[in-house]
C-alpha cells in the first residue's frame, strides 16, 4: 500500500507536492521503522520475538482499517497520512526486523543460506502478487476498498502465522527416524551433521548433490535478477548472507549475482525498447497521455542534464 499508493494519495488526491511526498516516505521508512528498529533490541531482551513480531503485524492491520474508517467519515488529511504511515513503519519494522534470527534459529549453521534464500523467494513471491493487486485495486475500486482488501491479506497473514507457530512452541524441536534404515539418506545427513557441523560438504557426499546450494544459489539469482526489473528485491542482502555463510567460492556467488542482475536490466531494456509499441491497447497499463507527458519531460530535461547537459538537447533547442 504504501511502495505503490504512497504517490497517488500525496500527488493525485491530496494535490502536493514531491517534498510532501519525501515526508511522507520518510514518515514510514526514517521515523516509523527507525523508531521500532532502536527500540527493539531492550525490548526483545524482555519479551520473546513471537508477541512482538504478532503485534507489530496486527498493528498494521489495525492502523490500515482505522485510515479506511477514517477516509469514509472525515475525509484524508495530509497529517493523518503521516500518522498512519508512521504507525504501519512501527509495526513493519517490529516484524522484519527480529525475523532474521528466528530464521538463524530455526535452521543448521549448513542450511541459514538455503533458508534465508527461501525467504527471500516467498517474500518477493507475495509481492509479485500484491504489488500490481494494490495498484489495479487503487484505480479500479479507490482508497477505501484497497486498504480494506489489503488488511484482509494482513489478517490472512498473521492468522497463518499464529497456525504454524504456536505459542507454546519449542525454540528448538528434536525429533527421530527410528523406523528408518540406517541407510536411508535421512539417517545420513544426520549422522553427518553429527560429525560435521559447520560444512556442508559433508552432507553433499553423503546424499549427493546438495539441495540446500542450489536453493540458495537460485534464490540469490532470483533476488538480483528481480531488483534489476521493475521490482523492488533486497539482492544485496542476499549476497552478503552467501558471502558470509562462506559456503560457495566468492567468484561463483558473483557471478550468480552479476547474470541476474544483467539479466533483469536486459528485461528493463526490452521493456523500454518494444513495450511502447502496444500503446493505445485497451490492456496496455499506461494510457496515451502519461506516454506523451513522459515523453515530454524526457525531451525537456534529458537524461543527462544534472551533469551539465551532455548528450542533451541545448536550451537554444529547446
Amino acid at each position: 500500500m504504501i511502495l505503490v499508493n504512497s504517490v497517488v494519495l500525496v500527488r493525485g488526491q491530496l494535490g502536493l507536492d514531491n517534498t510532501a511526498l519525501a515526508w511522507t516516505m520518510f514518515a514510514f521508512g526514517g521515523a516509523g521503522s527507525m523508531i521500532s528498529a532502536l527500540a527493539l533490541p531492550r525490548l526483545l531482551d524482555r519479551f520473546p520475538d513471537r508477541p512482538v513480531m504478532i503485534t507489530g503485524a496486527w498493528l498494521m492491520v489495525a492502523a490500515l482499517l482505522g485510515i479506511a474508517v477514517l477516509v469514509m467519515t472525515i475525509g484524508l488529511t495530509w497529517p493523518l497520512l503521516l500518522a498512519v504511515w508512521l504507525l504501519i513503519g512501527l509495526g513493519n519494522s517490529a516484524v522484519l526486523t527480529p525475523s532474521g534470527l528466528l530464521l538463524r534459529r530455526s535452521a543448521h549453521p549448513e542450511d541459514r543460506p538455503a533458508i534465508f534464500a527461501a525467504q527471500f523467494a516467498l517474500s518477493h513471491a507475495c509481492w509479485l502478487v500484491t504489488y500490481p493487486l494494490s495498484g489495479w485495486l487503487m484505480t479500479a475500486f479507490g482508497t477505501v476498498p484497497t486498504l480494506l482488501v489489503l488488511a484482509s491479506f494482513a489478517t490472512l497473514g498473521i492468522g497463518m502465522a499464529l497456525r504454524v507457530w504456536p505459542a507454546d512452541a519449542p525454540d528448538s524441536v528434536t525429533h527421530g527416524h527410528p523406523d528408518l534404515p540406517p541407510d536411508h539418506p535421512i539417517s545420513r545427513v544426520k549422522e553427518a551433521r553429527a560429525t560435521d557441523t559447520k560444512s556442508s560438504s559433508t552432507i553433499c557426499t553423503a546424499i549427493g548433490p546438495c539441495a540446500a546450494d542450489v536453493l540458495a544459489l537460485s534464490g540469490l539469482f532470483s533476488a538480483a535478477f528481480l531488483a534489476a526489473t521493475l521490482i523492488p528485491a533486497q539482492s544485496e542482502a542476499v549476497l552478503v548472507g552467501l558471502l558470509w555463510a562462506d559456503m560457495h567460492p566468492v567468484r561463483l556467488i558473483i557471478l550468480v549475482a552479476t547474470a541476474g542482475n544483467v539479466l533483469g536490466s536486459v528485461v528493463n531494456w526490452i521493456l523500454g525498447r518494444y513495450l511502447s509499441h502496444f500503446a493505445g491497447r485497451r490492456w496496455f497499463p499506461v494510457s496515451e497521455k502519461q506516454m506523451e507527458q513522459t515523453s515530454r519531460w524526457y525531451q525537456k530535461w534529458g537524461l543527462l542534464e544534472p551533469f551539465g547537459g551532455v548528450g542533451c538537447p541545448s536550451s537554444a533547442t529547446r
